[in-house]
């Protein structure tokens, strides 16, 4: 009986569909970051988006560059209603404030799959949204 040394196509196609499977995961990874570049502590809820990853408490930047920065990494899909609203409250005072954002004025699609969806409160404080695959 002769011993060949090699790869059986069994297992190659069985190493193949594993790769295959466990590269989709991260192709189709779905972050949310959540800026503040004002000086002012903000705390934060937005519906209109599922699922409901609201930031809570996002901490002060300079004005002009933020110093932190919050992340939700999702594995799947973020879907948006054509209305994201965003409710916030800054730090001290007990004054509640309400956007409601265009999700189309900012070019996000109704479902986002893969790539980076950037929330960000501005020095000016106003509300912007990015995306970008």
């Amino acid at each position: 009986m002769e011993v060949r040394a090699g790869v059986r196509p069994r297992n190659v196609a069985i190493l193949l569909c594993l790769t295959l499977t466990a590269g989709c995961g991260s192709w189709n990874s779905t972050d949310i970051d959540y800026v503040n570049l004002s000086i002012e502590r903000v705390y934060a809820t937005i519906t209109g988006v599922t699922p409901n990853v609201s930031p809570g408490a996002l901490l002060p930047g300079t004005g002009t560059e933020e110093l932190k920065r919050k992340t939700a990494h999702l594995g799947g899909s973020i879907a948006f209603d054509d209305a994201i609203s965003i409710s916030w409250t800054v730090h001290g005072t007990s004054t509640r404030r309400e956007v409601l954002l265009n999700r189309k004025d900012f070019g996000i699609p109704r479902e986002v799959r893969g790539g980076k969806v950037r929330i960000t409160y501005t020095a000016a404080r106003t509300w912007e949204l990015k995306y970008s695959r």
